[in-house]
């Protein structure tokens, strides 16, 4: 079984390298949701920007809602992206 044809993105990969650099971790997933065009997740990531807005803050709840959201987009990035090794480095 060979790796998977489609490539990640050189632009976005650099992207989310730096917004966890910079601690914005929402962002970061939020632009692997957009790549991997998962409604779920987007919808997710609307839900969250929602509550953090209303908040002023992430609660340590959404954090969790958020990294459990993130483990199975890089579960179907794997399936998805010759260099999801890269794409899992940039978190």
């Amino acid at each position: 079984m060979g790796l998977p044809p489609k490539h990640f993105p050189v632009e976005n990969l650099e992207k989310i390298k730096e917004l966890t650099g910079i601690n914005n971790h929402n962002e970061a997933v939020l632009i692997l949701a957009q790549v991997l065009n998962s409604q779920r997740g987007l919808s997710i990531m609307s839900g969250i920007f929602a509550i953090y807005q209303a908040y002023g803050h992430m609660p340590e709840g959404l954090i969790s809602i958020r990294n459990d959201l993130l483990k199975k987009l890089l579960i179907i990035g794997d399936a998805t992206f010759s260099n999801s090794e890269q794409v899992r480095g940039a978190f």
